[in-house]
């Protein structure tokens, strides 16, 4: 569906709220429970910020209940909040294609046991780019800094990273790429060129690429983060966003896509 400016402006805050819910300690709950914690300060509040626009009772809330403000329940939100409107998800370094069929694939399985929060294709004649996502809930931390002064990913981001880059020696080995390949071929019927063999085998012209995409956080990072950011890409090929990083690039640049739901006999829209 398209959406006018001023529904883009509706879900775009209502996200925001979400990614600014606080997930109290268990310590605290009972706290909290008896008085609503304010608002933290975060890093929307900028100078012409959709952010900024008055707020409408969104038609699709994603507010979460003081019983339901865990770990598992606020991603799980997120990632609702993303199938409903993908917009929201920033698809970074596709082709001159553009974003394969328009979509995002939702929690694709792949070859070796694991799950994936999104999957998105881009293609370049027999090559397809394979992005495998990966969403944590926008409290955890993102940053720390040792008493010198140091500058490093917090625990909370590096379990985080661990966890890609788990996915990364899995999918050095050619058997797990072609599996996963060959796990997308129906996705592929109508392109110009033959990816596939009969068999659903990739075809020996067809290559893949594979990058990964990392979202943790609720921080704006400073020139000395960015440069933890910029080497952990240069590095360990894995793309990092905070929320507020990626909803500052969304708002620059909107871009409609859908969602596509791989089942074992379709193809879910």
């Amino acid at each position: 569906m398209l959406y006018t400016q001023s529904e883009i402006q509706t879900i775009v805050s209502s996200f925001i709220d979400l990614i600014n819910t606080p997930i109290p300690s268990k310590a605290g709950k009972k706290r909290v429970e008896q008085k609503e914690a304010p608002s933290p300060k975060n890093a929307y509040k900028l100078k012409g910020s959709k952010a900024q626009l008055p707020r409408e009772a969104p038609k699709n809330s994603y507010a979460i209940s003081l019983e339901e403000r865990g770990d598992n329940h606020h991603e799980k939100h997120l990632q609702k909040a993303i199938i409903d409107n993908p917009f929201l998800l920033h698809t970074p370094e596709l082709y001159a294609g553009g974003l394969y069929l328009d979509s995002l694939l939702n929690q694709l399985r792949l070859p070796f046991s694991r799950i994936t929060d999104f999957c998105y294709l881009t293609t370049q004649e027999r090559t397809i780019k394979i992005t495998l996502v990966e969403i944590e809930q926008s409290a955890k931390r993102v940053f720390t800094r040792d008493v010198l002064g140091g500058k490093y990913f917090h625990k909370d981001t590096t379990d985080a990273i661990d966890q890609v880059k788990d996915w990364q020696k899995h999918l050095h080995a050619d058997c797990h790429r072609s599996s996963l390949l060959a796990n997308l071929s129906r996705l592929f019927v109508n392109y110009p060129l033959q990816l596939f063999l009969p068999s659903g085998d990739p075809h020996p012209l067809t290559r893949i690429e594979l990058s990964y995409l990392l979202i943790v956080g609720n921080e704006m990072p400073n020139e000395k983060q960015q440069e933890l950011i910029d080497n952990l890409y240069v590095n360990d090929n894995i793309l990092f966003m905070s929320y507020p990083m990626m909803l500052a690039i969304m708002n620059r640049d909107y871009r409609q896509k859908n969602v596509l739901s791989m089942k074992a006999r379709a193809i879910e829209v």
